[in-house]
């Protein structure tokens, strides 16, 4: 007697990996993913830490900040200025979001999107007001409203993100 396998026998195998790459690859792609939101909003914790660590250390005799660009869609950005305010500024560095995060919901005390940190202290009036201090939401370009990691700035000045 001869042993082989039969049709079904392969068609449930063939079936089972066609399964498990499917889970894979989609498991794979959503990790991408979370790891480009993460990046995106250490980014911007890191600027928004450099502006403050220009204020406090009394560089350039003014005040420094960062300031946050969602006129467009398709390109926006956050940048790092020099100044009283962004519009009157001197602009330092400015990077463009790229893949498919996005800012969302800018909600910072004062409303605008200019957050200034205090000479020689450090300290912001342009905290977040939202949930927890919740200051920027980065999002998809697929779920607009969808934070997927927040970005939070205490009166005091403390930056996190998670």
């Amino acid at each position: 007697m001869k042993k082989a396998f039969t049709l079904i026998e392969i068609i449930i195998v063939t079936a089972l990996l066609g399964i498990m790459s499917v889970i894979g690859i989609v498991s794979i792609t959503n990790y991408q993913k979370d790891t480009e939101f993460g990046t995106t909003a250490q980014g911007i914790v890191s600027q928004l830490r450099y502006a403050q660590g220009r204020s406090t250390s009394g560089e350039g005799t003014t005040t420094w900040g960062v300031h946050f660009d969602l006129t467009d869609p398709d390109n926006q950005f956050y940048a790092i200025f020099q100044g009283a305010n962004y519009a009157a500024g001197t602009d330092i560095v400015k990077t463009y979001l790229s893949g498919s995060a996005r800012l969302y919901n800018v909600t910072l005390n004062g409303a605008g999107n200019d957050v200034l940190f205090a000479r020689l202290t450090g300290i912001t009036s342009q905290y977040g007001t939202g949930t927890s201090s919740a200051a920027v939401c980065v999002v998809s370009t697929s779920a607009l409203t969808t934070c997927k990691k927040t970005i939070t700035i205490t009166a005091n000045g403390n930056i996190s993100w998670q």
